[in-house]
């Protein structure tokens, strides 16, 4: 008996050997052999499946295992937690006799997967005791929820705080970009990993600081590989080709990554031939180097070479699929998108999305529709708040509306987009409404009721909404006021605010000064719009676009100076479009 005990403990070790390297034949095999089994095979086995993502089978074998632990429960649960599964993790959840906190983490998880807080918070409050992972788990939910100040005011009440929480804060202040938070978080953290390192070079090289980040990589006391990446890539994407690449020879290990950084860098800064050379000098390629040259041939409009580029590749992986199926989306090619999206061997959320995308692109909301209607059950919430932007569009506000009470998972967007369109159909009423229901507000939300209100001639409220604004106010909720001043004709008011933002600092953008010209062509004061037109493109420094050039054209003919609307249209730097001869034949 004692020798079997060996044996099976030895067989374990084997087993877990080849279920940590994801060998699940090999794993499978040796299972069925074991004369003997105890709760390590079982669990590896459950454990092997489920960080595989084949989460049935793993259910099969915690269904027939004889005795389960702890282990057996959670190693399923935290894998439905990771999928975002949240029904199946709450149904496991209901079935283990005594949840232990890595139990409850793992529900936590699952419900911030789900992007359901509100219900990882009550898992939090609810549980029996907590340790520093629960804490950690709600601070990273808070956070990918936006809602960054209960993220902080959590992490501030911890008990006690480690390594992982101070990271986790850092990286959800870094995630946002705000600059000035994360930073002073890094230099607050009383240590640092190497994942502080790198993330912190990481928030420096999307703040387009490439010599910060430079600074930061000397600084570091040890250097990981994804550390070199990284650095890597804040000098490619910083315009310094150069010294990534000198970056790159220094490396104690080279790989095809911090290549593809360059290579792509070089790309989008418009030397394709160069990263065409550098793509083929690679001794090796991995699949990722090859689906990175298909975006960067589509970027300069080059769709077939993006195509050639794809079917020259020796496999295609998943990655490479999504990179054609997104290429023919932003080209608006329907057909071929719909085309790649049938020989996909997998289809997740991110490729159904991005099918949803192509139709919309195409201005087929209807052919949208259809594909959403098919996935919608496992559809993410960008792809509903895809459409429900898709409906709000079109003025179809009652089917907007029945999609939005059809969500399970609205975030700040679905609640904003539903403002914004209420706002765009005249329906006021309703966008209050939802407005005082939302159960968190940001900028982006105050600015989509300043604009309903102001467009709707509510402007008392309007006014009240920007002066009250807890957010500082921004070029969104300055162009907002302007917008909605001009679309009601009032001139005076629109000029007043232009004044206001620039004493305050803002310079108006091209939006500014097209709702300027809007209320210039309502009220038929030309000469005002002139000065407005030289005013943009002198002190302002902005090059009139078709937009501002039909403004201009509509306020000459609306004010009865067709012959010089008319030669104005003939003489722009652009061709005159539907907008520029309705503004001319609707005033001959």
């Amino acid at each position: 008996m004692l020798g079997h005990r060996r044996s099976t403990k030895a067989l374990n070790i084997l087993l877990t050997s080849y279920a940590q390297s994801g060998n699940l034949q090999w794993s499978k095999s040796l299972f069925d052999s074991m004369e003997l089994r105890n709760e390590v095979s079982w669990n590896s086995m459950i454990t092997a499946y489920a960080k595989l993502g084949f989460l049935d089978t793993a259910r099969e074998f915690l269904d027939k295992m004889p005795q389960r632990d702890s282990v057996s429960w959670n190693s399923l649960l935290a894998a439905f937690a990771w999928k975002g599964q949240m029904e199946n993790a709450m149904w496991l959840f209901d079935q283990i006799p005594d949840p232990s906190v890595a139990s409850w983490n793992a529900l936590i998880l699952a419900f911030s997967h789900g992007s359901c807080v509100d219900h990882a918070e009550q898992a939090f409050l609810s549980m029996p005791g907590r340790n520093i992972v629960s804490w950690t788990t709600m601070i990273t939910a808070f956070a990918s929820a936006g809602r960054m100040e209960t993220a902080a005011d959590m992490f501030l009440r911890m008990p006690a705080q480690d390594l992982v929480s101070w990271n986790s804060i850092f990286q959800a202040y870094a995630v946002t970009g705000d600059f000035d938070r994360a930073s002073a978080i890094f230099h607050s953290m009383p240590e640092r990993s190497t994942v502080s390192w790198t993330a912190m070079m990481d928030l420096v090289a999307k703040s387009a600081l490439p010599e910060l980040a430079m600074e930061i990589f000397d600084a570091m006391p040890q250097r990981n590989p994804a550390a070199w990446n990284a650095i890597v890539a804040a000098l490619a994407g910083g315009g310094r080709i150069d010294r990534a690449e000198g970056i790159i020879e220094r490396m104690p290990q080279q790989g095809a990554a911090p290549w593809t950084c360059v290579i792509v860098a070089t790309a989008l800064s418009s030397r394709l031939i160069r990263a065409k050379e550098l793509f083929d000098a690679l001794p090796c390629r991995d699949l990722v180097c090859w689906a990175a040259m298909i975006p960067s041939f589509a970027h300069h409009g080059r769709v077939e070479s993006a195509r050639n580029t794809h079917a020259r590749m020796p496999q295609w992986n998943i990655v490479a699929w999504k990179a054609m199926l997104s290429v023919y989306a932003l080209a608006g090619r329907v057909a071929q998108a719909q085309w790649v999206f049938n020989q996909m061997p997998v289809r997740d959320a991110v490729a159904e999305t991005t099918l949803v995308q192509a139709y919309l692109r195409h201005g087929d909301a209807y052919g949208a529709e259809r594909i959403f209607e098919g996935i919608k059950e496992r559809a993410p919430t960008v792809c509903w708040n895809m459409m429900l932007a898709a409906l709000a569009e079109r003025g179809d506000m009652h089917k907007a509306k029945d999609l939005f009470d059809e969500m399970r998972d609205r975030n700040i967007v679905s609640w904003n987009t539903m403002i914004a369109g209420f706002g765009e159909s005249k329906s006021w009423e309703e966008a209050v409404n939802f407005f005082s229901r939302m159960p968190h507000r940001d900028a982006a939300a105050a600015n989509a009721m300043i604009v309903a209100s102001a467009a709707n001639g509510h402007f008392d409220t309007a006014e009240r909404l920007f002066s009250g604004l807890q957010f500082r106010h921004d070029l969104t909720s300055w162009n907002a006021m302007i917008e909605g001043y001009a679309r009601n004709g009032r001139v005076d008011l629109c000029v007043s605010a232009l004044r206001a933002m620039e004493l305050e600092g803002w310079s108006p953008s091209g939006a500014s000064y097209l709702s300027a010209l809007a209320a210039f062509a309502h009220a038929g004061l030309v000469e005002e719009a002139a000065q407005c037109v030289a005013s943009m493109q002198g002190d302002g420094g902005i090059q009139a676009s078709r937009e501002h050039f039909n403004r201009y054209v509509d306020v000459l003919a609306r004010a009865g100076r067709v012959e010089e609307a008319m030669e104005l249209a003939a003489t722009m730097p652009f061709v005159a479009d539907e907008v520029s001869l309705s503004a001319l034949f609707l005033n001959i």
